[in-house]
This record gives C-alpha cells, structure tokens and sequence, in this order.
C-alpha cells in the first residue's frame, strides 16, 4: 500500500490542487491520498485563514473523488496537524503518519509539494531526513514545469488577490469554493 500526505495551506484550494491529487492517483498509482491542511504557526510564517473556513473548503474540493467512483476512504481529509505540537513540519508529519499505519509496516509514504517549497528545502526541518522517510513528489508551474509533474498555472494567493479586487474566480476554484469565499468574506482585507 502507497499512501500520498498532501499538506498545505489550501488558503483556497484551487484547481491545481485538484489536479494534483489526481496526478497522484493516475501517475504515482497511490492507494490513498490524506488532504493535510496546516493548522497554525505555519514553519515560514506565512498567514493563513481560519482553520475551519479551510477545512471545509478542502470538503468541497475533495467532492469529485469521494462522490464519482473513488470510495471515501481512497481521499480523505486530515485534521492531525490540529492535534501536533506546533509549529508542525514535514517530518514530523510523515512520522504521525507512520504511526497512524504502524499495524500496516509495509506500507510506503510519498509527500506531495509545490516546486516553491522544493525551491525552499534548504530552510525546511530535515529535509534529508523527510527524503528518508517518504517520497518527495515534486508539481510545479511557470518557469519550473520541465522538472516536475506540470500543473495549470493557478495559485492560493493569485486568488486571494484577485478576490480582494473585486474579480471572478469560479473558473479557478472547485465547485462552491468561489460562493463560500463570497459567503463568508474572505480575503477582503487590504
């Protein structure tokens, strides 16, 4: 058995999120893939939205696979960074993992990042060890696609920008996400 840890802020998940957990099912013939949405205290300091407003954004993007031939078990939804010391890194994550299939020991871990973050892996808690650990599957966009699984050319704060001005974003986001923004007024603040 191959299970993918797929973390992120998903601050909002978009298209490109979705793709790639199809990629990881279609190229990288994973048997699950485990949705990880960081909780708090993000490793790079980054801002995030509540907790909740992306955990059920996340719900929302997961439909298509839990609703259309893959069973609910196959894409599943993560709240164990909630529960983790923080801040929570990518090792340390894999090594929760590991102990949530300890019954399991043959089972292998793969890891789902963005090239930004493999750009950063110098700065990442142990990455020569995360390596060890699971493998490091690497998407990317723009000027990086020649070295790692493509994805369509979207991003969370392309969004969020787009959204604080006023424009569109059905296009770019999974069903009910681009209304959930609206509903809740996410991403106004300037």
């Amino acid at each position: 058995m191959k299970i993918a840890i797929y973390g992120g802020k998903f601050d909002p998940p978009h298209m490109a999120h979705q793709y790639t957990i199809f990629a990881l099912f279609s190229k990288f013939k994973v048997d699950a893939v485990h949705i990880v949405p960081s909780f708090s205290n993000h490793p790079f300091n980054l801002p995030t939205s509540d907790f909740r407003h992306r955990i059920a954004m996340c719900e929302m993007m997961m439909q298509p696979f839990t609703n259309k031939g893959l069973s609910s078990d196959r894409v599943l939804l993560s709240k164990i960074e909630e529960e983790m010391a923080k801040p929570v890194y990518a090792v340390d994550l894999v090594k929760e993992f590991k102990k949530l299939y300890s019954a399991r020991p043959e089972t292998k871990f793969a890891i789902a990042i963005g090239s930004d973050n493999w750009e950063r892996r110098d700065e990442w808690k142990n990455f020569d060890l995360l390596e060890k650990e699971a493998d490091v599957i690497v998407f990317g966009r723009g000027s990086v696609l020649n070295k790692f699984v493509p994805l369509p050319g979207v991003s969370s704060s392309r969004i969020r920008k787009m959204v604080k001005n006023g424009m569109e974003i059905d296009h770019l986001v999974p069903n009910g996400i681009a209304e959930y923004i609206k509903a809740n007024k996410l991403y106004l603040e300037k």
